[in-house]
C-alpha cells in the first residue's frame, strides 16, 4: 500500500503541474462520499465508510512523536474496523498533494501530524469538503471540516519539569527541543516553569535544536548541558531525541523523555501524552455526527496527558502527582506558570 501511494503521491504532482488549479466541483465529485453528509455544521460519517489517512512528517519507528501517531491509526483500525493507510517522511513542499492523493482515494478522514500541516490541510480543504482533516498539536481550525486536536504539551512540559526539580542534586536541568514547531517550544518552555515553580532556585537550560532527525546534534547539546552541570535532561525532539537519551546514558545522569516511556537505565520518568486516545475519539465524534471543524484539548483532566515512573524517590513521584491532579481538577493553570516563571533568558521560540 506504501509503495501505491508513493506512486499516486508522484502522480498527483504531476497532474497537478499539467492541469494548474483544477475545478473544486471535479475535486468535490472525485473525492466525496455517498455517505457523509455536510451541511456547514460538521460531518458525520458511517462507522462501516471510513476510510482513515495518516500524514507524518518522519518516521514510524522514532520512537517518539511519529510512532505514538501510528500506534493511534493501528488503534483505529483495531476499534472501528475500517481501512487505513498511512505516508511517512511527507516534507512541507509535499503535504499538499499527500492530502490530495488520499482524498482523492477516497480517505475520508485524514490526519495531519504536526501543527505544520495545517496550511496545507485548509487547502485541500476547501476542495474536498466532505472529507475530515485533523491536525495534531495545534489549536488552527476553520469551523468546518478542518479540526485539530492537540494534547497539551504545556502540561507534559510542566509535569517533566516537577520531576526534573526534586530529582537533580547538581540543582542544574536541562531541556532540548527539536523543530520550532508550536508544541515542542510549548513543551520545553513548560518544563521551565514547572522545574521552577517547583524549585525557584533551580539552573535551568533550554535549546532548541532546529531539526528533529538529527541525533548527533541532539546529543551535542545534552553534553553541552552536561558539562555545564545539568544531571536531568527532558528532550522532546522525535528521534533525534534519541541522542539526548544516549548521552545521559553515557554520562550518568537522568533523562526525561517526552511523549513515551522509553526503556533504559537512565530514563527518570516520561511525561506522556495519550495521542492514541485523543485520535481515536475525534473520530467516535465523526461517527456520531457531532464533529465539527473546532480544536479539541484534551489534558491531565481527560487522561490524554500524564507521566509514566521509571526511577522516581517517593518525594519526587508525590511532586509529579501532585502537579498532575492540579492541573486535572483545574486547580492549576500551566499557563499562569509559564507566565510567571519563564523568563526571556530560558524561553525558547
Amino acid at each position: 500500500m506504501k509503495k501505491l501511494l508513493a506512486v499516486l503521491l508522484s502522480m498527483a504532482m504531476v497532474v497537478a503541474m499539467l492541469a494548474g488549479c483544477s475545478s473544486s466541483a471535479n475535486e468535490q465529485a472525485s473525492g466525496g462520499s455517498d455517505s457523509t453528509e455536510s451541511s456547514g455544521e460538521g460531518i458525520q460519517i458511517a462507522k462501516e465508510d471510513l476510510k482513515v489517512a495518516l500524514v507524518l512528517p518522519g518516521s514510524i519507528n522514532d520512537q517518539g512523536w511519529c510512532t505514538l501517531a501510528y500506534k493511534g491509526l493501528q488503534a483505529i483500525e483495531a476499534d472501528y474496523g475500517c481501512e487505513t493507510t498511512y505516508m511517512e517522511g511527507v516534507d512541507q513542499s509535499s503535504q499538499e498533494d499527500a492530502f490530495r492523493s488520499l482524498a482523492g482515494e477516497g480517505y475520508n478522514v485524514i490526519y495531519g501530524h504536526g501543527s505544520e500541516f495545517y496550511d496545507a490541510a485548509e487547502i485541500v480543504a476547501a476542495d474536498y469538503p466532505e472529507v475530515a482533516f485533523i491536525i495534531t498539536s495545534t489549536d488552527a481550525h476553520n469551523g468546518t471540516n478542518v479540526a485539530s486536536v492537540n494534547t497539551l504539551p504545556t502540561q507534559m512540559g510542566a509535569l517533566a519539569g516537577a520531576a526534573a526539580a526534586k530529582a537533580t542534586k547538581s540543582g542544574i536541568v536541562g531541556a532540548i527541543g527539536g523543530m520550532s514547531l508550536v508544541s515542542i517550544v510549548a513543551a520545553v518552555n513548560a518544563f521551565s516553569a514547572g522545574a521552577l515553580y517547583t524549585n525557584p532556585d533551580l539552573k535551568v537550560l533550554t535549546n532548541m535544536t532546529g531539526d528533529d532527525e538529527d541525533q548527533a546534534k541532539a546529543k551535542e547539546v545534552a553534553l553541552s548541558m552536561i558539562e555545564q552541570g545539568a544531571d536531568v535532561i527532558f528532550y522532546d525532539a522525535d528521534a533525534a531525541g534519541l541522542g539526548a537519551l544516549e548521552a545521559c546514558e553515557e554520562k550518568g545522569v537522568m533523562a526525561i523523555p517526552a511523549i513515551a516511556m522509553i526503556e533504559s537505565d537512565a530514563v527518570l520518568m516520561a511525561a506522556c501524552n495519550d495521542l492514541i486516545k485523543a485520535m481515536d475519539t475525534v473520530v467516535q465524534y465523526i461517527i456520531d455526527g457531532t464533529f465539527k471543524g473546532e480544536f479539541y484539548a484534551m489534558g491531565c483532566d481527560v487522561d490524554c496527558v500524564f507521566y509514566e515512573d521509571a526511577k522516581m524517590d517517593d518525594e519526587t513521584k508525590a511532586a509529579v502527582e501532585e502537579m498532575f491532579q492540579g492541573f486535572a481538577d483545574g486547580s492549576l493553570d500551566v499557563n499562569k506558570m509559564m507566565e510567571d516563571y519563564v523568563t526571556d533568558d530560558i524561553r525558547v521560540e
